[in-house]
């Protein structure tokens, strides 16, 4: 199955969830998320990143893949937690991976980070 997302890769969200990730989150539920993801960001912003995609700087691609790749971890965190030592190592890949989403979505949400982003 290919790859659906726009704003990061499957690796970067395989190397956020670490080795505990459950079997059963496949391609096709990790295509899901992104796109999830990707629109949720796009709302977030009031600009769609996914179709200026290409027009973008370099710096503001690794701010959107670190977001979009955080979100999409803890979506597939959340969808099975059994793969891991425990609930609790679980909730803290969860709490890191929504820490810096929100950091990253904040210098979207500032009108000023966003023009920024826009015209890097």
């Amino acid at each position: 199955m290919a790859w659906s997302g726009t704003l990061c890769t499957s690796a970067d969200v395989d190397a956020k969830v670490g080795s505990g990730v459950s079997a059963s989150v496949t391609e096709a539920f990790k295509n899901s998320y992104v796109l999830a993801a990707e629109s949720y960001i796009n709302v977030l912003a009031n600009y769609n990143f996914t179709d200026n995609y290409a027009g973008l700087n370099a710096d503001v691609k690794y701010i959107l893949g670190e977001a979009c790749s955080n979100l999409c971890a803890i979506y597939a965190v959340m969808f099975d937690m059994s793969g891991y030592n425990s609930t609790r190592q679980a909730e803290n890949i969860i709490n890191i991976c929504w820490q810096r989403f929100n950091q990253c979505i904040k210098l979207l949400n500032v009108e000023s980070g966003l023009d920024f982003l826009k015209n890097a």
